[in-house]
């Protein structure tokens, strides 16, 4: 439960961003508590650092609990240990505090006896947290289940945390949106798969007992409902992600949780005097030396011609870009990584039958169009080359200019 931050002594500057929808902390747990993204954790209690096998690779993790790992069923071994996060969000959601954000966390607890608690906004963990793993009463369908304020499980919604299996779980938190029905984004998921939604959780509200302050504490509850475990990943978004943007994270991997890269850049379209912003782009992110795209984006570009994006991948691949009446342009090994990487284009016009060549064929069908503008039968908008909307000598000038030239493949 959020509360002020007045004894916490722990001094954070925050600055509130304009730019939405991005990852604005990652912890990796890599030997220490440092943010592969953002400031580094604060960890209080045990916190140890070891390694364990996920989905078949070693991955480095951190553990919270006991000095060794005794395996006992109680809840108050590991109440002492937590970790401090930073969000640097800021207020959102027209609020003074955080009120829209999305918590991923690759995590395993080898047992979960009673409640355990994953986050609280308390700063001072002076009362109940505020995102439970329920494992109370035998029997009971909630048993294993995510959520808060009693609501653990959805009717008909098998899936459950399971002990002892690394899991990706994530909590997605809008406090803009309406309680009392499945309209409330106080949502969980396990594996990429939705778990739960908290139709009614206490508290609920703009700057009320969801809402984030500078930091949260994770794994902490005022009296104990804590237990051990181990956790590989830890992801805070700004934003309350969609439910297909959790399933395209899937579950969990040694290599952490995916950080989106938002690619962006220039697409100079040679010889153009139109409207940018009509001409789609077609820009395919390749395996180095190869043509079949890994992904395709058709985008629009600005009045300036610059274009964003974002992808899933991070590495080093090939970046093609092919306009409609401009032959391809292909950047190779570009290194893509997080939080963002520029790729700039030019592109050579004139191929206006689309076969990334500027030939005769070109030519004939430019000549079929020749004095054409829109509306007239013979008009064809590939045969403008220069976007003057008449197809004309300047026309002819530009594929002239390009003849027998090719784009890359």
């Amino acid at each position: 439960m959020r509360f002020a931050i007045a004894t916490l002594g722990l001094l954070l500057l925050v600055t509130a961003s304009p730019d939405a929808q991005r990852v604005v902390g990652q912890w990796d747990f890599n030997g220490n508590l440092n943010g592969t993204i953002g400031a580094p954790l604060v960890g209080v209690g045990n916190i140890f650092f070891e390694t364990a096998i996920i989905g078949g690779q070693v991955a480095r993790v951190a553990r919270f609990g006991d000095d060794w790992w005794d395996g006992d069923e109680t809840w108050t071994t590991g109440h002492s240990s937590y970790f401090i996060v930073p969000n640097p969000i800021g207020g959102n959601g027209g609020g003074a505090y955080t009120n829209q954000y999305t918590i991923i966390m690759d995590v395993m607890f080898p047992v979960t006896p009673g409640y355990v608690s994953l986050y609280q906004t308390n700063v001072n963990n002076a009362n109940d947290g505020d995102w439970f793993i329920f494992h109370d009463v035998p029997g009971d369908e909630r048993t294993n289940g995510l959520g808060i304020t009693g609501d653990y499980s959805e009717p008909g919604n098998p899936l459950r945390f399971q002990d002892g299996v690394w899991q990706r779980i994530a909590l997605v938190i809008d406090t803009t949106s309406p309680s009392d029905s499945d309209a409330c984004v106080y949502r969980c998921y396990i594996n990429g798969q939705l778990q739960n939604i908290v139709q009614s959780p206490s508290g609920w509200g703009v700057d009320g007992r969801f809402s984030l302050d500078p930091v949260f504490l994770l794994f902490a509850d005022e009296d104990g409902e804590t237990q051990e475990g181990l956790i590989n990943s830890l992801q805070l978004r700004d934003y309350a992600m969609s439910d297909a943007e959790i399933a395209a994270l899937g579950g969990p991997s040694a290599a952490g949780i995916p950080v989106p890269v938002e690619v962006s850049g220039t697409v100079n379209l040679g010889d153009y005097g139109g409207d940018l912003t009509s001409v789609p782009v077609t820009i395919e992110i390749r395996n180095p030396g190869e043509t079949t795209p890994r992904e395709t984006h058709v985008v629009n570009l600005n009045s300036a011609g610059q274009y964003a994006f974002i992808t899933s991948l991070a590495g080093t691949f090939d970046v093609a870009a092919k306009a409609p009446h401009w032959l391809r342009s292909v950047k190779g090994s570009v290194n893509i990584v997080p939080p963002s990487t520029v790729v700039n284009f030019d592109l050579a016009n004139g191929d206006i039958d689309g076969d990334n060549e500027v030939t005769l064929f070109d030519f004939g069908q430019l000549v079929a169009a020749f004095g054409s503008m829109p509306g007239d039968d013979n008009w064809n908008p590939n045969a403008d080359l220069d976007g003057d909307e008449e197809v004309t000598l300047f026309d002819f000038g530009v594929l002239v200019r390009n003849f027998g030239a090719i784009g890359d493949e």
